[in-house]
Order: structure tokens, then sequence, then C-alpha cells
């Protein structure tokens, strides 16, 4: 026959156990003995035996009652003790945190953001998570994403080329900072093909098609799925290719890379955090996001919109 039975009633148990005797217990746990006691009574009438010997001056364990004790005692301890070390118990931010994000941003945007961080919360464990792919932060066990967008989130989240969307639209969404980029070249790809004056020129160029936004025809010479791979592709003269000027901005103040256009004429995106909506936010999280807010130049987290579907 299977028992159910509170948490609560176990733990008066051990403690009238422990204490040997029920008026102990009650001044250890502040109750009252015959609140404790029939606590215990109703114990023994679910299981259908007597755990204690009950005499005018002592309480003591019955054979039965040692044998429950046993099994009981050291398992409640493991099961309270965890309960008490539960990083978010704790009034300090702490545990593992996972972050997912792309290659690119992982790599130049993230590094400083998260080095503040840790200084400021050296308990909490930082996992990152590089990927371009499509990430399900719930069923992957995810804590949070960093991931770029469009700079005001009107129309569908943007569709990687599995054909999947890059975020899910169910997630809170905390804007971080705008992002800006261009068309950018190397001296030498200039030097040969010479620099188109527009877009509309730029269509007869070899490009590079790279995961941000679409601004090459349709039949580049390169394709690529990762942002540093245009990067590097961009450098060596295979062609244009758009880059976020955060990429791009070691190469271009090293004379290696070029804006092709003028800043008019860049395009424009934003910087998200993402992570799943929740009543209550674990802290590591909750300091996780004022951090990269504070980092990337917001005072306050203010939700954006939600994603449309």
């Amino acid at each position: 026959m299977e028992h159910e039975f509170d948490l609560n009633t176990l733990r008066l148990f051990v403690e009238v156990a422990d204490s040997q005797g029920f008026s102990a217990a009650a001044r250890k746990l502040r109750m009252q003995r015959s609140s404790v006691s029939r606590a215990v009574a109703g114990l023994e009438d679910r299981l259908g035996v007597q755990l204690f010997s009950r005499t005018t001056r002592q309480v003591g364990l019955t054979s039965a009652g040692t044998a429950f004790y046993e099994q009981v005692a050291p398992r409640l301890s493991s099961l309270l003790q965890a309960v008490r070390t539960m990083p978010e118990l704790e009034a300090e931010p702490s545990g593992k945190l996972r972050l997912s994000t792309s290659m690119d941003i992982g790599a130049v945007a993230l590094p400083a953001a998260l080095a503040g961080f840790s200084r400021r919360y050296p308990k909490v464990q930082v996992e990152v998570l590089i990927t371009n792919r499509f990430v399900d932060l719930v069923a992957e066990g995810i804590d949070a994403t960093v991931r770029p967008g469009p700079r005001d989130l009107e129309g569908p989240a943007p569709v990687g080329r599995e054909g999947r969307p890059r975020w899910d639209a169910s997630l809170a969404v905390h804007r971080l900072r705008e992002i800006r980029g261009n068309v950018y070249a190397s001296p030498t790809y200039l030097a040969r093909r010479g620099r188109p004056r527009n877009l509309d020129e730029a269509q007869s160029h070899d490009w590079i098609d790279g995961p941000g936004p679409r601004v090459c025809p349709p039949d580049p010479a390169v394709v690529v799925d990762e942002m540093l791979c245009a990067l590097g592709c961009c450098r060596e003269g295979l062609g244009l290719a758009g880059l976020p000027d955060f990429v791009a901005r070691d190469d271009v103040h090293a004379g290696r890379l070029v804006p092709v256009f003028e800043p008019e004429e860049a395009w424009t995106g934003a910087l998200y955090f993402m992570h799943p909506k929740a009543e209550r936010l674990p802290r590591k999280l909750v300091a996780l996001r004022s951090s990269l807010l504070e980092f990337f130049g917001q005072t306050c987290p203010v939700d954006e919109p939600p994603l449309p579907t």
C-alpha cells in the first residue's frame, strides 16, 4: 500500500525522536504539545503501526519506529539541506547561468560586459553557448540569449537560413543597444573593381552573403552562415559584405576594410537580451540583465513589446 505524507509531519516525527519527547520537540518547534502529539498519532494511524512507546515519564521509539526513523531522518535532512542551499535563496546571486549568443556577438560584444558582471557577482558561473542556429531556451535548459534583431521589432522575427525564426516570439525582450551596419570592402577589392556609388550600382559587384541583413544580389560569390567568416572573406578581398559596425570596427581602424557608403545610408538594428517569461526570475538572471543594460548604456530594464507571432 502506498502512503502520502506531509513533509511537516515527517519533520515532527524526527524531531520527537531526536528530542526523546513531545514536550521538548514542541518547545524547539514553538508549537503546542497537543498539536505535535496529534500529528504523530495521525502518522501512526496512516502507517498502521505504533512508532513511539509512551509512558508518563518518557517517550521512546518502537522497533518499527526505529526502522522508520533510520529511513526517514537522513533523507529528510538531505532534502532540507538542499532547500536551504538553493542558489536562488541566497541574498547574493549565485549558481550557473547558461547564456546563448552568436559567434560575432560572443567574440566581440560580450566579453567586456561579462568581465564586469563576473567581477560584481563572483558566485555566478556564466556558461556561454555559441551558436547561430535557432535555440529553444526552455527545451535546451538555457536561461537567456543575446541576439540582434530589427530596430523597432515590427514584423516577424528574423528567419535564419534553415527557415526558422531566430528566436521565440513568446520571450521577454529587452533592448540593449542600437546596432548600425554598412557595406564594407577591402582596399584591394575596391582597387580592382572600383567603388560603387550606390546600392544599385553595387549589384554588379561580387558579394559575400552572410547572416546579416540581405543587401546583396541573389547570386553572391560566397555564401556563409557566420558573421566572422563573412568578415574574413571581406578582408581577403572576395567581395562586398554587409557587416555590423561593431564587427568591422577594428579592421576599419587598421585600414583593412573601408565602409563603402556614407553613414546616412547605413542600416540600423538592435541588440536584445531575451529570456523566458516568469513571475519570479532567478536573482542571477535579473543581475545579468541589469548588468548588460547598464554596460550597453541603458539606465533601467524597460521591456520591449512582445515579438509578434
